[in-house]
């Protein structure tokens, strides 16, 4: 410490005494460092320890806030299971310490970025760079003693006036000297279409380019929309007296248009003095929502008692559940099923249901996914061929024993006439369930056995030169 300077200054320097620590960091990470498109589940983080290493920390977490996972002898990987799902479009950092009974060695810190929300869905509804001109825009002057009005200039632009480097076209409002003389100008550009957003509720924005140029404190310019087909309108971006033309304008229109079908845009002016004014290029419309359900897979197979269904998602957004859906060849869909959902959910699930009791032909199915709210989507259709029984058959009953009813099922593989009754032990006949002409089919039946008693019973099919018999048991 000196005071040599009048002022009381002082230095301080570390001493380490002896060899430095003698462990090498870890090395050979796997993700490797930086990588991306990181699932949010199924992840083991691995590495190499350094030499030397007897003991070792790990850290995880997101990047720039890690903690401790892990604090142990060496291991050499570490499932993230305990810490997953992680999170979509993140980036996650991880971080092994090495250590010996005297010191430790921080490694480095590895980073990877996880998969975009595959559920989030972002759309380019509308984008006009105006190089082709002003078709799709109906202009009016509504004021003013202009000599032109919303005119579409290219670069070079004429009388030298500074814009920016990226203006290679675009909407002007009136210029003196390139087009004729007056004193004040109102105008309006309305965009000749309307936008269904009824399906973009997370968020809807729009762009456009830095060429907003005014050249007084009065000078004007606005963007506004109408949820009414034009009726009434809305600003949603307003500029007075300013030059933004080095900036890029970005506006949050959610609020005012989330969830309408009939929304569209117009661009106002106003300029009291004279003077050139660039008005827009680049304006761009865009929707982004969220799917309610990722449905990963959807499948259809036959089995021995009909038809089963099996699909499975990887996430949930407020499902309430699935109404499954048949139509046969030349029919329209009919609701057959329904499997509730799980609600709000990252973890992936299965489901499954069998569509029991067809007849040979060509079935197709799909999923109605339901959202709380009510609104629906439909899944791919999947299509399936039942083909008709290749002999006769009589099934066990089931329940066996039963009390009351049981099912009977049974087969036969051409049309003709069928008898299935039920008998007692002296052979007497107690109830005709089937004495018909059928198709050739799988067939199931419903035995109510309330009015008998309880015991032994024999049930017998006859059809053309087939016969069977089973023995069931009513228990009551």
């Amino acid at each position: 410490m000196s005071e040599q300077t009048g002022n009381a200054q002082g230095w301080m320097a570390k001493v380490e005494f002896g060899p430095p620590c003698p462990i090498d960091p870890a090395s050979n990470p796997g993700p490797a460092n930086g990588a991306i498109d990181i699932p949010i589940t199924g992840n083991t983080a691995t590495w190499t320890n350094g030499a030397g290493t007897n003991q070792i920390e790990v850290w995880f977490g997101e990047a720039g806030n890690l903690v401790q996972v892990y604090n142990g002898s060496p291991i050499s990987s570490f499932s993230l299971a305990p810490v997953e799902p992680l999170d979509y479009s993140t980036t996650y950092g991880w971080q092994i310490v090495g250590k010996n009974d005297t010191c430790d060695v921080n490694g480095p810190v590895w980073t990877f970025t996880t998969i975009p929300d595959p559920n989030l869905v972002i759309d380019t509804l509308f984008c006009e760079p105006f190089e082709s001109g002003l078709s799709g825009w109906t202009v009016t002057n509504d004021g003013g003693t202009s000599g032109c009005v919303w005119q579409i200039r290219f670069s070079p632009f004429p009388n030298s006036y500074t814009l920016p480097v990226t203006s290679t076209g675009g909407i002007m409002t009136a210029d003196v000297d390139d087009c004729g003389s007056g004193s004040t100008l109102l105008s309006t550009a309305t965009l000749n279409q309307s936008f269904d957003l009824s399906l973009y509720t997370s968020m809807v924005w729009i762009e456009f380019d830095n060429d907003w140029n005014t050249l007084d404190a009065q000078d004007e310019a606005h963007v506004e929309v109408s949820i009414d087909g034009g009726t009434s309108w809305t600003g949603v971006w307003d500029n007075i007296g300013a030059d933004i033309r080095n900036s890029h304008e970005v506006v949050d229109i959610t609020t005012t248009v989330s969830g309408q079908s009939n929304v569209m845009f117009r661009l106002r002016s106003v300029q009291p003095g004279w003077d050139w004014w660039w008005v827009l290029d680049n304006f761009c419309i865009y929707g982004m929502y969220i799917v309610p359900v990722e449905l990963t897979s959807f499948t259809a197979q036959v089995i021995k008692d009909g038809v089963e269904l099996t699909w499975s998602t990887a996430t949930e957004t407020n499902n309430q559940g699935f109404e499954i859906e048949r139509m046969s060849a030349g029919g329209s869909f009919e609701q057959v099923g329904y499997a509730a959902g799980f609600g709000t959910t990252t973890e992936p699930k299965a489901y499954s249901f069998i569509d029991s009791d067809l007849k040979g032909g060509s079935y197709t199915y799909r999923l109605k996914q339901i959202d709380f709210n009510g609104t629906f989507t439909y899944s791919d259709e999947v299509n399936i061929d039942i083909t008709l029984p290749l002999e006769y058959a009589l099934e066990q009953n089931y329940p066996n024993p039963f009390n009351p009813s049981t099912t009977i099922k049974y087969s036969i593989p051409e049309d003709g006439f069928v008898k299935l009754a039920v008998y007692n032990m002296l052979g007497e006949e107690v109830t005709t369930l089937i004495n018909s002409q059928q198709k050739a089919g799988r067939y199931e039946v419903n035995f109510n056995a309330t009015g008998l008693s309880s015991g032994v019973y024999v049930y017998r099919i006859e059809a053309a030169n087939y016969t069977a018999s089973k023995k069931l048991m009513l228990m009551k």
